[in-house]
C-alpha cells in the first residue's frame, strides 16, 4: 500500500489473482527498498500458506527479500505441518545438491542444462533458484542458461548502488587473477575493501595470487551490462602504469586493455616492454606469442621486421615446433621478396632449412637451401648459408662437404664477429671428432678471444665446446676439473648432460637420474631436452633401475614423433632405450622405435652432442630377439668420431652384439675394452663387458660367481625391491647397492631386473 499501488487483496476471491497482485506489490517495494516479510507462530500455518511462503521465497531468492519466521515447536500441531527453508542456505551447496535443486525448479530440462545451471551458479542457491526461472522449462539448451545468467546478473546490478555496480564492472575487464595490488591503484583502501566485501559472498573469491570472479559466466554476464567500456579500461591502464614494478601478466593486461580499446600504439609499446621481459627470463613460449603479435601490428619494413621474424623463427626451432618454424620463415621471406628486400634474408633460410634438418629431412633441407639461396645477394648472407651447411657436415660427418663449405666461406670478404666465432667453434667440433686434438684445442683458444666481441647471450659456446670435447677425449677422468668461465656455472647445450653421463659413468645411477630430472624442470630447449631424456632412459636400460617416472612421461611424448618418422640424431637414444625398455610389454610399439633408430643411424653418424650409448641399442635388439641387428652392429653398424670415447663406446655395442649373436667374441676385445674405459674414468661400462663364454641365455646358473653379498641383493631384487630399499635393508649406501646389481647383470648375463627374478626363480637354491 505504501508504494501506492491498488490492491484488492480482501476484496478478491480469486486467490490465483490475489498471489499475483502480491507479487506486483513486492516487486514495487524491492525497487527502493529491501523488503523483511515477518511471520509469527508459523507452525500454526496451513499448507496451503506454507506453500504460499515457500513460493515467495523462490521467486525473490536474487532480491534484497528476507522472510523471517518465529516458530513454537513445543506447540500442538507443528508435527503435522513439518516446512523447513533448508534448502535455501546462503552457503554454495555441493556439486550434487546443486543439481537436485536445480532439478526440482526445472523438472524437464536435459542434464547438461542443469549441469550447466549448477556449474553457473557457483552453488549458490539463489542463483540457482533465479537461473532456473528464467529458462524456458524443458530447455535443452546451454544457450538458455547463459540468457538466464544474463538476466539475474543485470536485474541485480540494476539495483545495486552506482559504485558498487562500477566496481564489479571493471573487475570483469581485467584478466584474472587480479592482484590486490592493482585494486589498490584503482580505488582507495577504504574505497575498495567495502567494496569487495560487499561483493564477495555472491561474485568474487580469492586465491593466494589475486581476486576472481566465482565463475567466468558471471564475469561474462557483467561485462555484458556495460554500455561502454572505453573510459574502464583507459582507468584501468592507467592503474597499471602507476605500479611499481609490474610483472609479466600485469604487462599482458595492459596490452589486452589497449587492443580492446583500438589503441595500437600503446599496444605495440607494451608488447616491446614484454618481450624484453620475456626474453631476459628465457620465457620463450611467451615471447614467441609476443612476438607474432608485433610481427602482425607493424607494417612491413625489412630493417625492422626481418629480425623480429628471425628471432621468431630461432625460438621456435628451439622449442622443436618446425612447423611453425616453416609458417614463420616462409611469410618472413615472402614478405621481404615482394618489398624488393635482397638482403639480411640468410638468417630466416637458415632457420627454416636447420627446422627440416632437425625433423631428419635432408631433401627438404637441400631443396629449401636452394629455392631460397638464390635470392641472397650479399657475402655476409652466403656467408650464413654455408655456416649452416658447414654445421649440418660437422654433424654427419662428412669431410668432403665440409671441405667444400669451409673453402665458400674463405673466399667471401666478411667480418662478422659472430659468423667468425660460429665458424671456429664448428671447425674445433669437426677436428675433435676426426681425433685431431692438438687442432681441435687451439681453435677452442681462438675462440674464446672471440667470444669477447660477440653478444653476452653467444659467448658460453667456447666454454660448452671446450667440455664436450674434453668429455670426448678423457671421460670422467678430468672432465670434472675443467674451469667454469670467471666461476660461474656453464650455461647451454651439453652441460647438464655432461654431469648425468659423469654421475653413470662411475655408477652413480640415481644421482644420474637426479641430474637429468633436475635439468628437465629447468630447461625449455627442445635439442637438449631431448639429449637430456635420452640419456636418463639409456642409464635405466643399462643398469635395470627402474626409470623414473618423469623420464618415462617425457620419453613417451618423444616417441610419437618416433613412430611418425622424424629422425632427428637427438631421438635416436630415446628410441633406443624404449626399444629396450618395451620390448617384453609392447613388442611391436618397441619393434618400430627400434627400426626408426636403426634407420637413422644408417642415415648419417650420430652427433656428439646426442651423447649416444650403442650398448643401448645392442641390448634393444638383443631383447628384440634381432640377430640380424645384433651382427651388423658387431661388424660396425654404428657411425663414430675418432674420439676415446666414440670408440670405446662403439667397441662395446660391438663386442656385446658379437658374444649374443654368435657367442665367440675375441677376448683380446674384451682386454683392450677394459683398458680403454679404465683411461676414460668409466668403471660402470667396464661391468658392462660380458665375461667370456657368457651368452645371452639365463637358463644356465651361475650361482657360484656371485659373492654372499650379491647374492642377498637379488634374493631382494626378484622381490621387487628397488635398490634404495635394498640399501636400506642391508645396511648400505644406495651407490654400493647400484655396483653390486651391476655385477650380478654381468656374472649371470641378465639384461633387466626381472631377468634376475626370472633367473633366481629357477635355482635350486640361493642361500643369503
Amino acid at each position: 500500500f505504501a508504494a501506492g499501488l491498488p490492491s484488492d487483496f480482501t476484496t478478491e476471491r480469486d486467490g490465483a489473482k490475489n498471489e499475483e497482485a502480491l507479487y506486483r506489490l513486492i516487486e514495487a517495494v524491492l525497487l527502493d527498498f529491501p523488503l523483511l516479510v515477518a511471520v509469527d507462530d508459523m507452525q500454526w500455518c496451513d499448507p496451503e500458506s506454507l506453500s504460499l511462503l515457500l513460493r515467495l521465497l523462490e521467486r525473490f531468492s536474487d532480491q534484497r527479500f528476507v522472510l523471517l519466521s518465529i516458530e513454537r515447536l513445543d506447540e500442538p500441531g507443528w508435527d503435522a505441518h513439518t516446512q523447513s527453508d533448508a534448502s535455501f542456505v546462503l552457503d554454495a551447496l555441493a556439486e550434487g545438491d546443486a543439481r537436485a535443486l536445480a532439478r526440482s525448479l526445472s523438472p524437464d530440462a536435459s542434464e547438461e542444462v542443469i549441469a550447466r545451471v549448477a556449474e553457473v551458479s557457483a552453488g549458490r542457491a539463489i542463483d540457482i533458484v533465479a537461473i532456473a526461472e528464467s529458462i524456458a522449462q524443458g530447455s535443452n539448451d546451454i544457450a538458455d542458461v547463459a540468457a538466464g545468467l544474463r538476466a539475474v546478473v543485470a536485474r541485480d546490478l540494476a539495483v545495486m548502488p552506482p559504485e558498487r555496480r562500477e566496481f564489479l564492472q571493471m573487475l570483469a575487464l581485467i584478466e584474472e587473477p587480479i592482484p590486490l595490488a592493482l585494486l589498490q591503484q584503482l580505488w582507495s583502501e577504504e574505497h575498495f575493501l567495502p567494496l569487495l566485501q560487499a561483493s564477495s559472498e555472491r561474485y568474487l573469491t580469492a586465491d593466494p595470487t589475486g581476486i576472481g570472479f566465482r565463475h567466468a559466466a558471471l564475469a561474462q554476464a557483467i561485462r555484458e551490462t556495460i554500455a561502454i567500456d572505453v573510459p574502464y579500461r583507459r582507468r584501468i591502464i592507467a592503474g597499471i602504469a602507476k605500479l611499481a614494478a609490474p610483472s609479466n601478466s600485469d604487462l599482458e593486461r595492459v596490452i589486452a586493455q589497449a587492443r580492446a580499446c583500438g589503441d595500437d600504439s600503446l599496444e605495440l609499446e607494451y608488447l616491446k616492454r614484454l618481450a624484453d621481459a620475456a626474453s631476459t627470463a628465457s620465457e620463450l613460449p611467451l615471447l614467441a606469442k609476443v612476438l607474432e603479435r608485433m610481427i602482425a601490428l607493424m607494417p612491413f619494413k625489412a630493417h625492422i621486421l626481418l629480425p623480429l621474424y628471425t628471432q621468431l623463427s630461432v625460438i621456435y626451432n628451439g622449442l622443436s615446433r618446425g612447423r611453425e618454424t616453416l609458417r614463420v620463415c616462409m611469410s618472413g621471406l615472402d614478405a621481404a621478396l615482394a618489398a624488393g628486400a635482397r638482403h639480411d634474408l640468410a638468417p630466416l633460410v637458415t632457420s627454416m632449412a636447420l627446422a627440416a634438418w632437425h625433423d631428419g629431412d635432408k631433401l627438404e633441407f637441400e631443396r629449401l637451401m636452394a629455392r631460397y639461396g638464390i635470392n641472397l645477394e650479399s657475402d655476409s648472407d652466403r656467408t650464413q648459408l654455408a655456416l649452416v651447411k658447414l654445421t649440418s657436415s660437422v654433424f654427419e660427418l662428412d669431410v668432403a662437404q665440409f671441405e667444400e663449405q669451409l673453402s665458400i666461406i674463405h673466399s667471401l670478404d666478411t667480418q662478422n664477429p659472430v659468423n667468425d666465432l660460429r665458424l671456429a667453434v664448428l671447425e674445433a667440433l669437426m677436428s675433435a671428432r676426426l681425433g685431431e686434438d692438438e687442432k681441435c684445442l687451439r681453435l677452442i683458444a681462438k675462440s674464446r678471444v672471440l667470444a669477447a666481441h660477440v653478444p653476452k647471450a653467444l659467448r658460453f659456446m667456447p666454454e660448452v665446446m671446450d667440455r664436450i670435447t674434453t668429455f670426448y677425449r678423457s671421460g670422467a677422468t678430468n672432465t670434472h676439473s675443467r674451469s667454469t668461465r670467471n666461476g660461474e656455472k656453464d650455461s647451454g647445450d651439453g652441460n647438464a648432460a655432461i654431469e648425468a653421463l659423469l654421475a653413470l659413468s662411475v655408477g652413480h645411477i640415481e644421482d644420474s637420474f637426479d641430474i637429468v630430472n633436475d635439468a628437465l624442470v629447468k630447461d625449455s630447449s627442445g635439442f637438449e631436452r631431448r639429449v637430456l631424456i635420452g640419456i636418463g632412459a639409456s642409464a635405466g636400460v643399462l643398469s635395470g633401475a627402474p626409470v623414473p617416472q618423469s623420464i618415462m612421461a617425457a620419453a613417451r611424448n618423444e616417441a610419437e614423433l618416433i613412430i611418425a618418422g622424424t629422425q632427428n640424431h637427438a631421438l635416436v637414444p630415446i628410441a633406443a632405450a624404449l626399444a629396450a625398455l618395451d620390448a617384453e610389454s609392447n613388442p611391436p610399439f618397441a619393434r618400430a622405435l627400434f627400426e626408426n633408430a636403426i634407420t637413422a643411424i644408417e642415415r648419417t653418424a650420430v652427433a656428439p652432442q646426442s651423447f649416444f650409448i650403442p650398448t643401448v641399442l645392442a641390448k634393444a635388439a638383443l631383447r628384440l630377439n634381432d640377430r640380424t641387428a645384433l651382427k651388423n652392429i658387431s661388424k660396425g653398424l654404428i657411425k663414430t668420431d675418432k674420439q676415446p670415447w666414440s670408440l670405446a663406446q662403439s667397441r662395446l655395442a660391438a663386442y656385446c652384439s658379437s658374444l649374443w649373436s654368435s657367442g665367440r667374441p675375441d677376448d683380446m676385445e674384451r682386454i683392450t675394452l677394459v683398458h680403454q674405459f679404465n683411461n676414460l674414468g668409466a668403471p660402470f661400462f667396464i661391468s658392462l663387458i660380458p665375461a667370456p663364454g657368457i651368452s645371452r641365455s639365463l637358463e644356465q646358473p651361475h650361482r657360484d660367481n656371485l659373492s654372499r653379498r650379491e647374492r642377498e641383493v637379488v634374493a631382494l631384487v626378484a622381490e621387487g625391491r628397488t635398490n634404495r630399499q635394498i640399501a636400506g635393508l642391508l645396511v648400505l649406501s644406495e651407490r654400493t647397492i647400484e655396483g653390486h646389481v651391476a655385477n650380478v647383470f654381468n656374472k649371470i648375463g641378465a639384461t633387466s631386473r626381472a631377468q634376475i627374478a626370472t633367473w633366481y626363480s629357477k635355482q635350486p637354491s640361493l642361500p643369503a
